[in-house]
């Protein structure tokens, strides 16, 4: 089973995606991008692993998913 928890994110969709975008179009590293956002480079490569996962609606909350 999956079981999905959300939580309100302090950073905006639109801030999210446009970070996951310019890092899929080769715009920058996690690193570099989460440099720029003031955050570990951790947030960012979890935010790309959601939207390959589950696309652009991941983004609206920070998702922590369980496997059991």
């Amino acid at each position: 089973e999956v079981f999905i928890l959300g939580r309100k994110s302090k950073y905006s969709k639109e801030l999210k995606l446009s970070i996951v975008k310019r890092y899929l179009d080769g715009e920058g590293s996690t690193v570099s991008l989460a440099e720029e956002i003031n955050t570990a480079n951790e947030v960012v490569s979890n935010w790309v692993k959601q939207y390959k996962a589950f696309g652009e609606n991941a983004l609206i909350h920070l998702l922590k998913i369980l496997f059991i």
